[in-house]
């Protein structure tokens, strides 16, 4: 007798995944997740900060070509390129620009430095058809973008150190000058980098900062045209909307320490957290988005970022050319202490 035929169908394959796989496979996605956005997000920010690095780089040896040239670094009050365009008693508000303006030859951009030696002092302020004032990459920070993207603003400030203080301004406490000056006021005055060198050194005097902090909004515009810094207030220096071919007289794309002689200065000196409503704050200091410090550029052409724990002593003397001169004015009081002289400073002071 035959046996039957088994019955028995073989089991169908089993497709799909259990929860506790799905979960697994989720944990390990999102430990990977975890890893890689923060890498990513360090890349950018190192890149940038890169370009930042470079765009002053750039700057300074545009400043050290111009100085050359010239045998002066370019002061934060200038005359205009147009010799017919003059600035008689700040009554006529497109007589003088800032140093940014100067040395666009020096950063390839003679076309528009050129354009702006044909400018006219009418409210047009343009030669027909032309824009003297673009954007230009080298003047912004790619980790501070402004609003106004096409727009010729200015992430990056000059040392003006202490100013003009009782009429008179000194090369021993400044690094960028009025060189202007202002009739029945105080004189013009320049300065040099041999002059730089032979006080505290080009290594130890700060040139260019950025100053384009999250409290300075928006943020400053090159074709601005300042006048004169005998009675500076917070708006000299503060942010403000403005527009080509308004070109209004602020902010002056400066930093440094302009409230006088008495001033007593709060920390930290870099990034500060007092709103530009005073002479003591975001107004008159250096500041980034970069994480931990500000990006600077010396008079010497290094490079190199500052420690947002930088004391206002050190802050002080790197501000100061020549703060051994027995004609220095840098005695600002600190926490109660005035600045005092110093030895050439150590990396780890910065």
């Amino acid at each position: 007798m035959n046996r039957p035929a088994s019955s028995t169908a073989p089991r169908a394959s089993r497709y799909g995944i259990t929860r506790v796989e799905l979960l697994a496979i989720l944990g390990v996605c999102l430990a990977v997740v975890g890893v890689a956005v923060p890498t990513l997000l360090s890349s950018r920010e190192t890149t940038r900060r890169t370009t930042c690095m470079a765009n002053l780089g750039q700057l300074s040896r545009a400043v050290a070509a111009f100085d050359q040239q010239k045998l002066f670094i370019p002061g934060l009050r200038n005359a205009h390129p147009n010799p017919s365009v003059f600035n008689s008693g700040d009554t006529r508000p497109k007589g003088s620009v800032s140093w940014p303006v100067l040395i666009l030859p020096n950063i390839e951009c003679q076309e528009i430095y050129t354009l702006w030696s044909k400018r006219s002092d009418s409210n047009s302020g343009a030669v027909p058809n032309s824009n003297p004032a673009p954007a230009i990459a080298i003047f912004k920070c790619p980790s501070s973008p402004s609003e106004f993207d096409t727009q010729p603003t200015l992430a990056y400030a000059g040392n003006g150190g202490i100013g003009v203080v009782a009429n008179t301004q000194s090369k021993n406490d400044s690094v960028m000058l009025d060189t202007l000056g202002v009739v029945g006021g105080y004189d013009a005055l320049r300065t040099s980098v041999e002059f730089v060198n032979s006080g505290d050194g080009g290594a130890n005097t700060l040139l260019l900062a950025e100053k384009c902090g999250p409290l300075y909004s928006p943020l400053a515009f090159y074709d601005m045209a300042p006048r004169s810094l005998a009675a500076p207030t917070a708006s000299t220096f503060s942010p403000g909307i403005w527009f080509s071919p308004g070109q209004p007289n602020t902010p002056i794309p400066a930093f440094g320490v302009f409230g006088g002689l008495d001033t007593e200065l709060t920390s930290p000196m870099l990034n500060s957290q007092n709103p530009t409503t005073t002479l003591d704050s975001a107004a008159t200091r250096p500041s980034s988005k970069h994480p931990g410090g500000v990006l600077a550029a010396f008079v010497d052409g290094h490079c190199q970022s500052l420690s947002e724990a930088i004391s206002p002593q050190t802050y002080g003397q790197l501000l100061t050319p020549n703060s051994r001169s027995g004609e220095g004015r840098m005695a600002f009081k600190a926490g109660g202490a005035a600045f005092l002289p110093a030895e050439p400073l150590a990396e780890p002071a910065l």
